[in-house]
């Protein structure tokens, strides 16, 4: 028997044909799936990265509210004691000292006067605290540094003084006069920068 003329003999290249069409369309399908998934993912990634770097940026602004807030609380924290110590200062440089100076033989007890001067000088509460001080920042939390090290030193000025002869204390006096002056100018630009943590805080306008 001729099947080669037999209508129900199978097309097998048409099959064929049709199997690597489903295979292709299938794999269109899966590549499309996949390629749609990948963005869907990357969307996703990106969202997060955003919220990531939002998040992030809230917290860096909180955190330097929360630090300008505090900066402003430790200078106005130290603002009585820079007052004291100004006039301490400026009356220490500008009279004390001169006027010992200008007489060998100053009348009643002028270092009486002069060491209780000296005493009100200094920032005592700055080592309760000193772990905090960063949050004022530089140059002003190392001038702070540098003025409560210096009234500290100084303490013991009057004494020393009183102990040496009249040309030699006259000589420390000419070296003391022009550092006290410094360590004034110092104080001055810290008790601005308090007056303007009691305005940002609504203490004074």
């Amino acid at each position: 028997m001729d099947f080669s003329l037999c209508p129900l003999e199978p097309a097998w290249g048409t099959v064929a044909d049709y199997v690597a069409a489903a295979i292709s369309l299938g794999l269109g399908l899966a590549v499309y799936q996949l390629s749609r998934r990948t963005h869907q993912v990357s969307e996703q990634a990106v969202g997060l990265s955003e919220r990531a770097v939002a998040l992030q940026q809230d917290g860096e602004a909180k955190r330097a509210a929360h630090d300008r807030g505090e900066r402003d609380l430790l200078l106005i924290r130290f603002v009585t004691e820079l007052s004291y110590t100004d006039l301490a200062l400026k009356r220490i440089a500008d009279e004390l000292l001169p006027a010992l100076k200008s007489s060998s033989r100053p009348e009643g007890d002028p270092w009486k006067e002069i060491r209780a001067e000296f005493l009100r000088i200094g920032v005592p509460s700055l080592d309760a605290h000193f772990d905090r001080l960063h949050v004022i920042g530089n140059p002003d939390a190392a001038r702070l540094v540098r003025l409560a090290g210096s009234c500290a030193a100084l303490q013991e000025l009057p004494n020393a003084l009183r102990e040496v002869d009249v040309e030699e204390r006259d000589k420390n006096i000419d070296t003391m006069i022009p550092a006290l002056r410094n360590l004034h100018r110092d104080t001055l630009v810290l008790i601005e920068l308090c007056k303007v943590a009691q305005r940002n805080s609504g203490l004074t306008k």
